[in-house]
């Protein structure tokens, strides 16, 4: 099965979670090209639409303690009294649309961003760079993949970059401090 993946993402990011709607932007307007900078931004809590796997959305959200949702896996809350809406259906159902495969291959790209952002943040559970390195290796993360998450954050890998003002650059699909 190839698995098709594109920039472009038909379905509001409001979706991911109705009872707490997450604000959102798409990956390009995080991504600083003035100057030729190659810098982005990450920020907790704020979707980031990555575009699509095989037409389904990818959006991924970083939480303050390290962990992160995706659109495969979005945090559905019922209401006060324990009734689900029909909003909170329309997620799951987004969610279980997607096969194995392509779950598994969103998972990897929403682990990279994720690990971008541990990197640079002050979170429960930070990352240094050898640890997000040994996270990838674990989780058969190849350089592949990095390129594709990085890609659609807008990040030229063929040069040094910045992520929340940490500078860094991929060797052979690991993250190395350019500082």
């Amino acid at each position: 099965m190839r698995i098709s993946m594109t920039s472009s993402l038909d379905t509001p990011l409001s979706r991911l979670n109705t009872s707490r709607p997450i604000p959102s932007r798409t990956a390009s307007s995080y991504a600083d090209y003035l100057g030729g900078s190659n810098h982005i931004r990450l920020e907790r809590g704020v979707g980031i639409d990555l575009g699509s796997v095989n037409g389904k959305p990818l959006v991924v959200t970083n939480y303050a303690e390290g962990g992160f949702a995706w659109t495969g896996s979005p945090a559905v809350q019922g209401t006060p009294i324990g009734k689900v809406l029909q909003a909170d259906m329309d997620v799951v159902r987004l969610a279980s649309s997607f096969t194995r495969t392509e779950s598994e291959y969103a998972y990897k790209i929403a682990t990279v961003v994720n690990g971008l952002y541990r990197l640079t943040q002050r979170t429960r559970r930070p990352l240094s760079i050898q640890e997000f390195n040994n996270v990838l290796k674990e989780r058969s993360i190849d350089s592949s993949v990095v390129a594709d998450a990085l890609g659609r954050l807008g990040i030229d890998i063929n040069r040094t970059f910045s992520v929340n003002g940490r500078k860094m650059y991929v060797s052979d699909g690991r993250f190395v401090d350019a500082e």
